[in-house]
């Protein structure tokens, strides 16, 4: 999954270099266009934790989550002043938690976990107010940088952890949490109303707790390439 964002990535920014740099044509400074981009993030091994009574007495767990490189689309509208630019958008990132490890400690005793991921499709999905700066390089080609800050809703798999004879399972669950992105990424203006982009993605989602989890600050690193239409 991750060489499939890096080739669609390096494709459309390749195919940007391909037609001649050649100043760019007149276009209206300002007013509104639609955007659309796919690509993959990569995210960090997010850790948990829960306590709960087992048999009376008090189990703490520890876990850490592991999740495989996620396929992540994003579109949205936005408004051109000139230099500057907002846009609001939705980006839905779609990934499989792979594995869950860690550590439970019952009274005084401690035991490793032993981990089944029972269902482990996840995904991510954030509504963003976003603004970026485009550099004028007198050409077709236009740097931007940027991020937004909104919010993220998070679904996420259910697992059964195993120790010491004890089997804890935690169920599906959804939730709601703070979420953000910066972007450093690349424009081609192919026409007058059609931008061709690549950009490089940091993007996050607080804490958040599903089912008694308390689940810790989830950050991706990835890529996207798309479109942009003015209208």
């Amino acid at each position: 999954m991750r060489l499939l964002g890096f080739v669609m990535t390096g494709a459309a920014i390749g195919a940007a270099f391909i037609v001649s740099p050649a100043l760019a044509e007149e276009k209206d400074e300002t007013g509104w266009y639609g955007t659309a981009g796919i690509g993959f993030l990569s995210p960090n091994n997010p850790s948990g934790d829960e306590c709960l009574i087992v048999t009376g007495l008090k189990s703490c767990l520890d876990y850490e989550y592991t999740f495989d490189t996620a396929l992540s689309g994003e579109i949205g509208v936005g408004y051109d002043f000139g230099k500057f630019r907002v846009e609001t958008t939705y980006t839905r990132s779609n990934t499989s938690l792979s594995k869950v490890s860690g550590d439970v400690s019952v009274g005084s005793t401690e035991a490793t976990l032993t981990d089944k991921v029972n269902s482990g499709n996840a995904n991510f999905n954030s509504f963003l107010l976003n603004g970026y700066i485009d550099i004028d390089t007198k050409s077709k080609f236009v740097p931007y940088i940027g991020g937004g800050i909104g919010y993220t809703y998070v679904n996420f798999p259910s697992y059964t952890m195993s120790a010491l004879g004890t089997s804890v399972k935690s169920g599906k669950g959804s939730s709601g949490a703070f979420g953000y992105q910066a972007k450093a990424g690349l424009s081609y203006l192919a026409s007058e109303k059609v931008d061709i982009f690549g950009e490089a993605i940091f993007s996050g989602v607080t804490g958040f707790a599903i089912n008694n989890v308390d689940v810790g600050l989830i950050n991706s690193w990835g890529a996207r390439a798309g479109l942009r239409y003015r209208f």
